[in-house]
């Protein structure tokens, strides 16, 4: 019954696009265009932003401009001696190359005592889930992307599970398998 309640609605989709006139179709045309137009302006403006890449923070005044300047924004909070901040800075790189819609940044836990203190930071590392300005999330220390064995596909299943990045927009599933990781070291 439900089969064929949905071909029928198929159908009567085919049937109107099959009689649709010159104006349905240039005004659906036009729709598309300037979607098409504002999905570039938005990309351009990731691209300003220096979306697409890990990028480091030097201070708290950077932390909160960066996030007020970018709609989503991954913060890991970490330390330059800590080997497995290090490591996850190298997913994090191939994750934000992937995602130019959210911007990626990394900063040192020990130069911002005080972002530290008022995120409750507690463990490294740590990385901050922030929508809108406001941390929506954590991902504290390394089980929840694999533990000792990370792997880019954990990682980014978590951010996309966060809503923090999106599917990519090209139609395959090219994204990093977990279990499957070749740039896994």
């Amino acid at each position: 019954m439900a089969v064929q309640m949905i071909e029928k609605t198929v159908d009567e989709q085919i049937d109107r696009m099959d009689h649709m006139g010159e104006d349905e179709l240039a005004q659906i045309r036009r729709k598309r265009l300037a979607e098409m137009a504002a999905l570039q302006k938005e990309k351009q403006e990731w691209r300003r932003n220096d979306h697409g890449m890990l990028m480091e923070i030097a201070d708290e005044r950077e932390f909160f401009a960066t996030t007020k300047a970018s709609k989503r924004v991954v913060c890991h909070f970490m330390r330059k001696t800590n080997p497995f901040c290090l490591e996850l800075n190298e997913h994090l790189r191939r994750v934000a190359q992937r995602h130019q819609e959210t911007k990626f940044v990394y900063l040192d836990a020990e130069r911002t005592p005080f972002l530290v203190e008022k995120l409750k930071i507690w463990m490294l590392p740590t990385i901050a889930l922030i929508l809108d300005g406001k941390v929506k999330d954590y991902v504290v220390g390394l089980d929840e992307v694999g533990g000792e064995e990370m792997q880019t596909g954990y990682l980014e299943g978590r951010l996309l599970n966060a809503m923090v990045i999106f599917e990519n927009e090209d139609g395959q599933d090219n994204s990093y398998a977990p279990g499957n990781d070749s740039d896994s070291d």
